[in-house]
């Protein structure tokens, strides 16, 4: 995974991300002179070594790449660093980078230990799909990079690398031989908390949209009926003796294939 931590020219790094975009790279480079407000003509003479990116461009291209926030400090400093013009300010600036760098590697290198997210983090964890969706589809071999992610998933690449940055920084995921893999953080939310409604919410749209694509792999049903209540006392017990058994079968078996249980079930 392309990180603008082992970078010390920020142009570097741009040209690598745009490089590392493959057949999605292509009008890569109108799009980033759009988004930061300049010609293309100037952001191809930034990438050749001919001119530079202001502050305020830099962090509109920061946003448009999908780095974190953390990141987007460390992009910013490498633009100043570079835009400097005496050695007495590029030391200066030069020792926030080593700061901000040794950060990263302390939050990618943490110990394995159980750690439950706080209120504020999980609002952002539930207030997408794509967190939950994300951090399960790394468990599967053949996903561990932003690339294979963002083709599966058919997002952009800077939306997913936005979305795995967060669940790295928060030891939801975590970084291992530069692949992404699940990681020892964990949430918990109480059936009357907003979020569960709104975690609830963000998978009955997933399973909207897989509606219309009739896979033999999906189950969905629909059925009303008119019954007692001792029958409708009885279809709930079941129902909630299933999920409890699905639970007991899925959570230690080998991770091959991402699903979702509403009780529409489908692959994602």
């Amino acid at each position: 995974m392309l990180s603008v931590y082992n970078f010390k020219d920020y142009r570097s790094f741009l040209r690598e991300w745009i490089e590392s975009q493959g057949a999605k790279g292509r009008g890569l480079k109108s799009r980033l002179a759009q988004a930061a407000g300049v010609s293309s003509t100037l952001i191809s003479l930034v990438l050749s070594d001919d001119k530079q990116l202001s502050v305020e461009q830099a962090l509109e291209c920061a946003d448009f790449v999908g780095l974190s926030e953390n990141e987007t400090d460390y992009f910013v400093l490498l633009v100043e660093w570079s835009r400097a013009g005496t050695n007495k300010l590029k030391m200066r600036l030069e020792k926030k980078l080593q700061v901000l760098k040794k950060k990263s590697q302390k939050t990618s290198h943490r110990m394995e230990k159980s750690v439950e997210l706080n209120d504020s983090l999980k609002a952002v964890y539930y207030s997408s799909w794509l967190y939950s969706g994300i951090r399960n589809l790394v468990a599967i071999k053949g996903y561990q990079t932003i690339e294979d992610i963002a083709d599966h998933l058919h997002l952009p690449h800077a939306v997913v690398n936005r979305v795995v940055q967060f669940l790295i920084e928060n030891q939801l995921c975590n970084l291992k031989n530069e692949k992404i893999v699940h990681g020892p953080a964990f949430t918990y939310i109480p059936p009357d908390s907003p979020l569960v409604v709104k975690h609830h919410q963000n998978w009955r749209l997933q399973g909207f949209a897989q509606m219309d694509r009739f896979s033999d792999s999906n189950y969905f049903l629909t059925s009303p009926l008119s019954l007692s209540q001792k029958a409708a006392d009885e279809v709930l017990k079941r129902l909630q003796d299933f999920v409890e058994q699905a639970l007991k079968i899925s959570g230690p078996s080998v991770s091959e294939k991402t699903a979702c249980l509403n009780i529409d079930w489908f692959e994602y």
